[in-house]
């Protein structure tokens, strides 16, 4: 049974209203969601995203009855951080507020909601895709955020999906047998020419996820990418 990832079926059983979902339910998507270029809207998971505020949290009673099913795991498993000095400080005022149940060091929300390039963590390819919707993930998947308003996502992604680039992961990054891994090193150590002529592959990036809409071929495209890097 799902406890913060929930199914349909799941979330149907909590009866929670529009406000309280809007609240405390966001999208849930999996590493497998995320392909070159483009990555799921929408899928059949969500997850409850509960973050402590300092204050006691006051849930509907959907979620109430829900955590309190599974409070003997959830305690036990933060149970565990009561061990080191610093984690337990934390715990402990989670407790003494009612707030057991969440979740343990979340990423700030903007990871999720925001303008980013999302991947599978272990893949073996480069699969990067450009998203700018709701896609709240484990850690199983990599977020690269604009740290500036010169970064042009899409026009990154592109060369991020690149075969220069998994040329250069491969060789030059860390993987498993013939499996990337895309920590953050090596993926900050990656070397992006910069040019004032990034935004063709703007325009590439814009055909290609209109051709990916329609289920149509864009090895010509890509090919294109592949040159120009």
């Amino acid at each position: 049974d799902g406890i913060y990832v929930l199914n349909k079926k799941e979330l149907e059983e909590l009866k929670l209203s529009d406000a309280d979902k809007t609240k405390f339910i966001k999208p849930f998507f999996k590493n497998s969601d995320i392909k070159k270029y483009f990555s799921k809207e929408k899928n059949d998971l969500s997850l409850i995203y509960l973050k402590d505020e300092g204050k006691p949290i006051i849930l509907p009673n959907g979620l109430k009855e829900h955590f309190e099913k599974y409070k003997d795991i959830i305690v036990g498993l933060k149970d565990n951080f009561l061990k080191n000095e610093i984690a337990a400080s934390v715990v402990k005022k989670w407790y003494a507020n009612g707030n057991y149940f969440v979740l343990f060091t979340p990423k700030k929300e903007s990871y999720f909601s925001g303008e980013k390039i999302v991947a599978p963590y272990r893949s073996k390819s480069n699969d990067f895709a450009y998203n700018d919707k709701n896609f709240y993930a484990s850690k199983d998947v990599v977020f690269i955020l604009p740290n500036n308003k010169t970064v042009n996502l899409k026009s990154l992604v592109c060369i991020l999906n690149s075969k220069l680039v998994y040329k250069w992961l491969y060789f030059k990054g860390k993987r498993k047998g013939q499996t990337l891994e895309l920590y953050a090193n090596p993926l900050t150590s990656i070397p992006i020419k910069n040019s004032n002529n990034l935004n063709v592959f703007e325009n590439l990036y814009q055909q290609i996820i209109e051709l990916k809409t329609k289920k149509q071929d864009t090895t010509d495209l890509e090919q294109q990418i592949d040159n120009l890097v």
